[in-house]
Parts: structure tokens; sequence; C-alpha cells
């Protein structure tokens, strides 16, 4: 059969060039998983740029103890530093953080600390195992914030393939949970559903059916995902993505996830959601880690770094409240009184900033909210963002900065970020 789409020749060689890959039978059982560790476990050197540590978090007794390996810059600096949860792929069923120093190493070059989770590999530790092991690193990246040198307010959480599938349920996790820690979203090929057919006329050249029926019969307990209460062990299956923080997708068009990633994305637009989406022509599942010297996987890192810069300019607002966990009350309306403030974005008061529907004409305009004990006042600031453009903030009465604007204090609890 003709193929729609063929390998991009530079890949194509590179791939040549590599001994058989493990899963590229077309009938593989369960048995086959040692082997296939063995075979694709690759330990690279850690480079001299990188200080690599490993955490071990004590869960009690009932639950393994979870180990973070932690990649960060060996130049110290004075303020805190953006932060990856970086979560491997594997098909559920193979990887190890600790061998991910090569993914992982442009970006600590770049200035981030990279935290990456050794969460439990499926059959012996199917769903929601590995989900419950990224939300402890995730959780564990923000209680020691100040020890790793990381800013909680710009934490980006990201993964290939099944690591993108994880990462994509830990972000709709947390939201569930009303945890806006997750500044932005990015997913590499990722892998969020079971229903998922090899599509006819393309060319798999890593990772086809066979392989994928194997990552997802070892994951999902029996009955699959249609038989979970929650979508969070294939994320495809989710209806209702509002409220996700700013997702990147990237995916080639020769892999077996092409097709559900940019549904994945299209169901996060019709949610409202901000999706920045990259289709490569040619190029298969996992190029990036078995080329990653050839032009298109510097492509791939140049898009990434992209969305990481986006999310890296997050900047840090102390707050003291719930603005971030959804309890805004801006946005929700609480008492007597409904929101006033114009909803420019699905996630408006997620990153504390608005824009007005007519431009602010001067600063100090009060909104008050809620209603008996619960009343509170705020100011609409007027502010300019670094290109100028006019951008209406709220701020607690007293709490302004004005020298320092449009850094804006307030008195509630908690902690939001300003965009610009």
């Amino acid at each position: 059969m003709r193929t729609r789409w063929s390998l991009h020749p530079e890949i194509e060689a590179g791939l040549g060039s590599l001994p058989p890959l493990p899963f590229e039978a077309a009938e593989i059982g369960k048995d086959a998983i040692p082997a296939i560790r063995e075979a694709m476990t690759r330990p690279a050197g850690i480079p001299d740029h990188v200080r690599h540590h490993e955490l071990v978090v004590d869960r009690g007794p009932a639950v393994p103890s979870l180990r973070l390996h932690v990649y960060a810059p060996r130049d110290p600096v004075a303020q805190p530093r953006p932060a990856v949860l970086w979560i491997h792929g594997g098909g559920y069923i193979v990887g190890s953080a600790k061998d991910e120093a090569r993914r992982v190493a442009p970006w600590v070059r770049a200035g981030y600390v990279v935290v990456a989770p050794d969460y439990r590999l499926a059959p012996e530790d199917p769903f929601p195992a590995g989900l419950r092991d990224c939300l402890d690193g995730l959780n564990e990246t923000l209680l020691r914030s100040a020890e790793l040198g990381v800013d909680p307010g710009r934490i980006v959480v990201a993964g290939g393939s099944a690591g993108g599938g994880l990462a994509a349920a830990l972000a709709v996790r947390c939201r569930d949970l009303g945890i806006g820690a997750i500044g932005h979203l990015v997913l590499i090929a990722p892998m969020v559903d079971d229903r998922t057919e090899p599509p006819a006329g393309v060319r798999l050249a890593v990772w086809a059916g066979a392989a994928n029926r194997l990552g997802w019969d070892s994951y999902l307990p029996d009955g699959g995902a249609a038989e979970l209460p929650e979508s969070y062990a294939a994320v495809a299956r989710v209806t209702d993505f509002s409220g996700l923080p700013p997702t990147t997708v990237l995916v080639g068009t020769a892999d077996m996830f092409c097709v559900e990633s940019v549904e994945l994305a299209s169901s996060l637009l019709r949610s409202g959601v901000p999706v920045d989406l990259h289709v490569y022509a040619g190029l298969p599942h996992g190029f990036d880690s078995l080329v990653p010297d050839s032009s298109p996987a510097r492509v791939l890192e140049r898009d990434l770094f992209e969305s990481l810069d986006r999310a890296a300019s997050f900047r840090d607002v102390p707050l003291n409240g719930c603005l971030i966990n959804g309890g805004c009350p801006l946005c929700r309306g609480v008492g007597d009184v409904g929101c006033r403030l114009p909803r420019i974005s699905p996630w408006p008061c997620l990153r504390g900033f608005w824009l007005p529907e007519e431009p602010l004409e001067q600063s100090g305009e009060l909104l008050a909210f809620g209603g008996g004990e619960r009343r509170e006042e705020l100011a609409l600031l007027l502010v300019e963002d670094l290109h100028g453009c006019r951008l209406g903030a709220a701020a607690g009465l007293g709490g302004v900065d004005e020298k320092r604007a449009p850094v804006v204090r307030v008195a509630l609890p908690g902690r939001v970020s300003l965009l610009f």
C-alpha cells in the first residue's frame, strides 16, 4: 500500500543506523517486557554543566518511596529558577528518570531546574500508581521549592509519549483537586487514547500497533479505561478540559499518536484552553531521542524552548489566598455581588491579570465583592506590560507598590502570577 507520509530522509537514515528496536515485532506479550527494558536502558553520562542528585520521598509503609531525579545548573544564582517537572516516556512499561540527563541537559543549560519522578511502571504497578507518583513528585517540588532553588510560580509539567499521557492526566487531576501549580503543559506525542488503532497508509517506523496494545493492556486494569469511574488513565476520554493551563502539543505525522494528539489539542481548544500545536511532516515517534543530533530534532527543541520561555515569563506576585486554586470571587461571584471584571480568556484570574473591555483612564477605581463578614475591596490598577500595552490588575487597598509596577501586592492568602 502506498503510504500517505514518507519518513523524513535524515530520520530514516538515522534509524537505519540503529540496531533493531525491541518492540517492532508483530506480536508482543507481557513476557517480553523484561527484555525490552534491558534493551532500552541506555544510561547517559551527566554533562559537566548539570548537577544531578536524587531525592527520596518517604510516603509511609503502605506506599513505596518515590525517587526524584533533580537536574540543575551548576552556576549559582540569587533568584529562584523556573522548573520543569519532566515525565519520561516508555509506553507506561519501560524507562527511568535516571536515564534522562541527555534529554533535559539543554533545558538545564538554559537555566531551568528539572525534576524527574521515577514513577512506577506497569504491569507490576498499573494505573493509578504512576499518576500518584507524578502527583507526589509535583507536590514535593512545591514543598521543597526553596531547597531546590525553584520558583513555585513558574512550573512547567512536560512529558513525552506515556510521559505526555501522565502529564496531561496530572493536569486534569490537579484541576479537579483545585491545585493550580502548573503554569504550562508540554506534551510530546502524548499517549492518551487506549482506543487508537494503527492508521491506514502510514508507515510507523517506531512504536506500532502491537507495542501500543502491550502498553495499554499492561497499564489499564482489567476491563480497560471504559470501566474506570474517572478518565485519568486515558485522558482522551475526558469530556471537559476547561481550567487546564496553556498547553503545547508536538507530534510527527508518521507517529501512531498523531491523530490522538491533534484531537486532544482540538478538545483543549473547544474547552477554552490556549493551545500551541506543532505537527511535523514525516517524523516518527521518538525521533528526537533516537536521532537527537538531526535537524528535525533541533527544530522540535527550538519549539520546546519557545514554550518553556513563555511559561518562564510568569512573574511571581505574593498573594495570600486562593485565586489560583479556584476560589477567586472575581470570576465566580460571591454573596450579593457578581463578577465585574470581563473574562478575556478561559483563565483570567488563574494568572492574575485582566484586560478591561474599555481602556482604563486612571488607577484607583474601586471594586467591592462579597457580603456580610466576607467583604473585600480591591482597586483596579493601570499598569503597562513590557510591550507598553495597558493592563488592568486587581490589588488590595493599601497594598500597591507603585514604584515597582506591575508587581502588585495584596493581603489575601496565596500566590498568583502575572504574565507579560
